[in-house]
C-alpha cells in the first residue's frame, strides 16, 4: 500500500528505525544513498570539532541503493543492514580468519558461505523483534527465488534453499546438511555464522576436492551472486566490521563431531542470551534510587503572561487523538506484540487498524516532557516558549492518557542549580528566567541537569509512548566553584547524560533558538542533526517552525 509521504517521508521512516539501533547499541548511524549496493561499514571514531571532545561510540555507515537493487525494498534493505549492527556480526575478524592456511583452501567459497549464513541469523533474530519484519524477509526471498538458477555449489545450494527454491536442489548431494545448517545458525549468537560454517568445513573441501584444478575461482557461484540481491555485496565484500576477537574454541584447525554439536548448542545458548541483552536495554528504566543531586533544588519563577496558538492547537488536537488511540510502542521479547512498521501503514491507509493487534492491549497514553533551558540569554525567547507550551496544553485537552509536563533550568557560577517544574496548565505561568528569591543568580546552561531532572520526572509517567522536547538558545556551559567548565570535558558529561536519557526514550527533539551557525553545529553534535529543529529566529519563522515541530512529533510518536 501506498504510504503517505507527507505524513511519514521515506527518510523519516528510515531515520526513526535507524535511531532505534543507535539507542541500543550506543552508535551512531549514517544513512547515505547513491548507486550500487547495499552495504554496511564501521567508520573509525574521529574527532568533529579540533578536539573539543572525543566521541567514544561506534560509528556506521548504511549504503542504500537509489534506485533500489531489483526485488529489494529499500525500507527492507535498510532493516537487514541495522540488522547486522544490532546482533554484532563480525564480518572483519572471521574475514582475516579464513585467509589462515587452515582454511585458504576454500577461503573464497567458505566466505561466501559464511555471508549467507549470517544473513540467515540475523534475520531470524530481527524476526523475533516484530512479525512484520519476518512477512518483509520471507516476501523478498520469495522474489529473489522466482527467477533463481541452480547449480551444485554449496552457496548456490544454501541460496535455494534460503530462497524458498528447495525443489531446485533436493535431489543435489548434501542437501540435507546444508538446509540444517540454515535451521542450525538461526538465534545463534554473534558468533553464530562461523560455528555453523566450521560444521559445514569437511562438506566445501570435499566439494573443492571433487573440481578439477580449482584455484577458487568458480564462475558459476560469481554468477550465483551477481544475480541475487541481499548477497550481491558479498562479491565485492563491501561489509566492514569491529576487530571482535573470536573465542579460541572457534580457532581450533579441526573438530570432531561431539566438539561440533558442543559448538553449535553453545551458539543456541550465547544466542538467546545476546537477544534477551537487547531486549532488556530495549527495555531498560531508571533505578529508584535516582534522587536529585545534591547541588540542585527546586525554585519558584514568577509570574508572566503568556497565549496561545489556537488554530495550531486544533490541527496538534487531531494529531494526537490518532496517535492515542493506537498500541502501545513496546518493543517485546517474541514479535507478539503490536509492530512498529504495521501500525504505521495502516494507519496511514486509514482501514482495518485492528489488524495490527496482535495478543497486545490498546496503547496506554502519551507522556511528553518539554525540557526548558532557563539560562539569562533566554529572556527574549521565553514568551515563545510559554506559547509553545500553551499551545501544546491546548492541543491535548479532552484526550484522556496524553501527558503532558515540564521542567526549566539554569544555574549560577557556583554550580548550583535552580529547577522548576510545571505540572499542569496552571505552572506555564511560571517559565520565567526569574526567579521569586531575587539572591537567585541562575545565568549558565546546565543541558546536563536538564537532561538528567528529565529522565527523573519521565520514570514517574505513565505513558507507554514517551516524547522529550528540549528548547535551548545556546550550547551547554557550566560553572563550578566560580570556573567555567572546559567545554570538551563538560560535553563528555552532556553526552553522557543524553545517553541515560535515551536508554529510557529514542525519541527527543531539540528546538534550538539559535542564530548563530557554529552554535548550532554544536547543538547538533551533541543531540545529532536529526533531532535538532534549528530556529534563528522565533518570530519571523513561527509557522515554519510549528510546522517541522508537528512533521517531527508524528515521526516521533507513530
Amino acid at each position: 500500500m501506498a504510504r503517505d509521504k507527507s505524513i511519514l517521508s521515506e527518510k523519516d521512516l528510515h531515520d526513526k528505525t535507524s535511531s532505534m539501533i543507535e539507542f541500543i547499541r550506543d552508535c551512531e548511524i549514517k544513512i547515505e544513498y547513491g548507486r550500487g549496493e547495499n552495504y554496511c561499514q564501521i567508520t573509525p571514531a574521529m574527532n568533529p570539532d579540533d578536539q573539543s571532545y572525543e566521541f567514544t561510540e561506534d560509528k556506521f555507515k548504511i549504503h542504500l541503493a537509489s534506485p533500489a537493487v531489483k526485488k529489494i525494498n529499500q525500507y527492507t534493505a535498510l532493516i537487514h543492514e541495522l540488522g547486522h549492527i544490532l546482533y554484532q556480526s563480525p564480518f572483519t575478524p572471521v574475514k582475516k580468519l579464513l585467509n589462515r592456511s587452515d582454511w585458504s583452501k576454500i577461503s573464497k567459497i567458505a566466505h561466501v558461505v559464511y555471508n549467507i549464513l549470517e544473513d540467515q541469523r540475523i534475520e531470524s533474530h530481527l524476526s523475533r523483534n516484530y512479525l512484520a519484519y519476518l512477512k518483509r524477509f520471507q516476501t523478498t526471498r520469495k522474489n529473489l527465488g522466482k527467477e533463481f538458477k541452480s547449480s551444485k555449489n554449496p552457496a548456490n545450494m544454501l541460496l535455494a534453499i534460503r530462497f524458498f527454491r528447495d525443489d531446485l536442489v533436493k535431489d543435489y548431494k548434501n542437501y540435507d546438511v546444508f538446509k540444517k545448517a540454515l535451521e542450525d545458525v538461526e538465534g545463534m549468537d554473534k558468533f553464530g555464522g562461523l560455528r555453523v560454517l566450521i560444521s559445514l568445513k569437511k562438506y566445501l573441501e570435499e566439494y573443492v576436492d571433487e573440481r578439477e584444478n580449482f584455484t577458487g575461482s568458480d564462475k558459476e557461484l560469481t554468477q550465483t551472486i551477481k544475480e541475487v540481491g541481499l548477497e550481491k555485496t558479498q562479491a565485492k565484500d563491501l561489509h566492514t566490521s569491529k576487530e571482535t576477537e573470536i573465542p579460541e574454541e572457534l580457532l581450533q584447525p579441526s573438530y570432531n563431531n561431539d566438539e561440533i554439536k558442543s559448538l553449535l548448542k553453545d551458539g543456541k545458548t550465547e544466542g538467546e542470551r545476546e537477544f534477551e541483552e537487547v531486549i532488556n536495554i530495549m527495555n531498560e528504566g531508571t533505578s529508584s534510587t535516582d534522587n536529585m543531586p545534591k547541588n540542585a533544588r527546586i525554585v519558584k519563577r514568577i509570574d508572566e503572561e503568556y497565549e496561545t496558538n489556537n488554530h495550531v492547537a486544533k490541527k496538534l488536537n487531531g494529531i494526537f487523538k490518532k496517535v492515542k488511540m493506537k498500541y502501545k510502542e513496546s518493543i517485546d521479547t517474541e514479535g507478539y506484540d503490536v509492530d512498529v512498521e504495521e501500525y504505521v501503514d495502516r494507519f496511514i491507509d486509514g482501514h482495518k487498524l485492528n489488524k495490527c493487534l496482535i495478543n497486545t492491549n490498546a496503547h496506554r497514553g502519551v507522556s511528553i516532557i518539554i525540557s526548558i533551558d532557563g539560562s539569562s540569554s533566554m529572556r527574549g525567547q521565553m514568551p515563545y516558549v510559554r506559547e509553545l507550551v500553551s499551545t501544546l496544553y491546548k492541543s491535548v485537552k479532552d484526550i484522556s492518557n496524553v501527558e503532558i509536563k515540564c521542567n526549566v533550568w539554569a544555574s549560577n557560577r557556583e554550580g548550583e542549580i535552580g529547577i522548576t517544574e510545571v505540572n499542569s496548565k496552571d505552572d506555564i505561568k511560571n517559565i520565567s528566567i526569574t526567579s521569586v528569591d531575587t539572591s537567585d543568580r541562575f545565568f549558565a546552561t546546565p543541558t546536563h541537569m536538564g537532561l538528567e531532572y528529565t529522565r527523573k520526572m519521565l520514570k514517574d509517567m505513565s505513558g507507554e509512548r514517551k516524547l522529550v522536547i528540549m528548547i535551548t538558545d545556546g550550547v551547554p556551559n557550566y560553572y563550578l566553584k566560580g570556573r567555567k567548565v572546559v567545554r570538551a570535558e563538560y560535553y563528555k558529561k552532556c553526552r553522557k547524560s543524553l545517553q541515560s536519557l535515551l536508554r529510557q526514550t529514542p525519541n527527543i527533539i531539540c528546538i534550538a533558538m539559535i542564530g548563530n551557525r557554529v552554535a548550532q553545529e554544536r547543538v547538533m553534535e551533541l543531540f545529532g542533526k536529526r533531532r535538532v529543529i534549528p530556529v534563528p529566529d522565533w518570530y519571523n519563522a513561527s509557522e515554519n517552525i510549528i510546522k517541522q515541530f508537528k512533521q517531527m512529533v508524528v515521526s516521533t510518536l507513530i
